[in-house]
């Protein structure tokens, strides 16, 4: 049996939340019905179809994953056990995809106490698991010169994002008049990394063009032309700003992989704006626009025709991802 860390159905939304939820609905097939169970703590219930969900100990969160988890995983020793979203119990050797190791780097991201545990526990992880799995070439580069481990114990199985299923809600291009406007886009969290910073300092520059920014607790109000949407926003209505955009930007000072430029492609972005690191590159080739020491020209953009966007999602889905993994979970 091969058991699924099923943490991540406790957890908030965030990229590495949306990763372990669409690969396990991949899984939920009549097909693996009886190869995969998903563990979860106390009066956590998956919306499964087919697969089987099971309640283990009295704890929640990290005392789950190391405590429940591990005291159930240790009684079953002649099974699997995947997590997929970067932590797993100490203690037992599993397979683990770590998507990344911002963690590691400056500025500091996260909180003192939190990235001080994720030190410690993907540094005994890595070592101790069976396989790491990550999702570039990048990222395995990194783990493998951090970490000081055989290059053959880490497997690259991608990433993936969505088309958004669903009908537009033009209700922010109403509330901020973006219809006739060739807006520049950017869709993320707000952390440093993610220097949006750089994105306020072209708004200001190029006082011609319109620049919304879509993130939460964003220290910056909207101001000339630039729109800061920092509230809660809804598939319908991220679609519409996609399909909308002039532009997706995302100018991350180091990234694993960075969804957000290919899920704006397939839902309807013609032009992709990136940081020139080496991540972008791999994932996102030469039809992508790069900002090379801060500097861009917004009025000359190349933009990513219907071959290179089909290219991108032939390489870059969900099936893709889950059939990478059953893969080297030898699952049939």
């Amino acid at each position: 049996m091969i058991y699924i860390n099923g943490k991540f159905l406790s957890k908030p939304m965030s990229g590495v939340i949306r990763f372990a939820q669409e690969v396990v609905k991949q899984f939920d097939k009549e097909e693996y019905k009886d190869k995969f169970i998903v563990l979860t703590d106390k009066g956590v219930k998956g919306n499964f179809k087919f697969l089987k969900t099971q309640e283990i100990g009295m704890f929640h969160g990290n005392l789950f994953e190391q405590i429940s988890l591990r005291n159930f995983m240790k009684k079953h020793k002649d099974d699997e056990l995947l997590n997929l979203c970067n932590s797993s119990p100490l203690g037992i050797h599993s397979i683990s995809v770590v998507h990344d190791v911002t963690f590691l780097k400056k500025p500091r991201i996260y909180s003192l106490p939190f990235t001080l545990w994720y030190k410690y526990l993907i540094h005994k992880k890595v070592h101790q698991d069976k396989l790491v799995l990550t999702v570039s070439e990048t990222s395995k580069k990194e783990i493998i010169e951090h970490y000081k481990i055989d290059p053959n114990k880490v497997k690259v199985i991608s990433n993936g994002a969505n088309i958004l299923d669903c009908q537009e809600d033009d209700v922010f291009l109403h509330k901020y008049n973006l219809f006739d406007k060739n807006y520049f886009l950017y869709v993320g969290a707000s952390y440093p990394h993610k220097n949006i910073n750089s994105i306020i300092e072209l708004a200001k520059k190029n006082k011609d063009k319109t620049f919304v920014i879509v993130s939460k607790d964003i220290d910056y109000p909207s101001k000339d032309n630039l729109i800061v949407i920092d509230e809660k926003i809804s598939n319908e209505a991220l679609k519409s700003l996609y399909k909308h955009a002039y532009a997706l930007m995302l100018l991350s000072k180091f990234e694993g992989f960075g969804i957000p430029p290919l899920e704006a492609l397939l839902n309807g972005t013609k032009t992709i704006i990136l940081s020139d690191i080496e991540v972008f590159h791999e994932i996102y080739g030469d039809k992508a626009n790069y900002i090379i020491n801060n500097e861009i020209d917004l009025n000359n953009l190349k933009m990513a025709d219907e071959e290179y966007i089909n290219e991108l999602v032939n390489k870059y889905n969900w099936s893709r991802v889950s059939s990478n993994i059953l893969d080297i979970l030898k699952v049939k």
